[in-house]
């Protein structure tokens, strides 16, 4: 069997693969991943034990093994894990800013240095510089040590 006629064309992944047409009607898809994508050309003779089905398609066998099953789920996979990732790491953010102004306010409330503010202005500036010194301080940033 000859190949007829090529389309390049994009899968939903993103990936390029190549719409193979053999002179006898056949049709199958070759993959960028495929280590022969480049030597699939017009012309080229395809034997029948060089391709294999995936469920209603046929793809064209990769003698290095590189799966053509699969990819989409890769990516699926890998882009959940960033996006997990991410959020627990904005989480973890929100969560180190929420204690520390919750800590603030607590010191704030019940500590006898802060018992002599009376007015908003100065109790606002006193929360944001213990909330800055605490946020700071858990995290190393100013050379003190960590607490634990």
């Amino acid at each position: 069997m000859k190949i007829t006629n090529i389309e390049l064309k994009t899968a939903s992944t993103g990936n390029q693969y190549k719409a193979v047409t053999l002179d006898d009607g056949k049709k199958f898809n070759v993959f960028n991943n495929n280590s022969r994508y480049e030597e699939v050309a017009e012309g080229l003779e395809v034997a029948e034990t060089d391709l294999e089905k995936d469920g209603k398609w046929w793809n064209f066998k990769d003698p290095q093994g590189t799966a053509t099953k699969g990819g989409f789920k890769t990516t699926q996979i890998k882009e959940a894990q960033a996006r997990k990732e991410t959020s627990i790491s904005k989480a973890q953010d929100r969560s180190e800013l929420m204690w520390a102004k919750r800590s603030a306010m607590e010191i704030i409330t019940h500590h006898p240095m802060y018992r002599e503010i009376n007015n908003e202005e100065d109790m606002e500036r006193a929360f944001e510089k213990l909330v800055s010194f605490i946020l700071n301080t858990q995290s190393g940033k100013d050379g003190n040590l960590q607490p634990f």
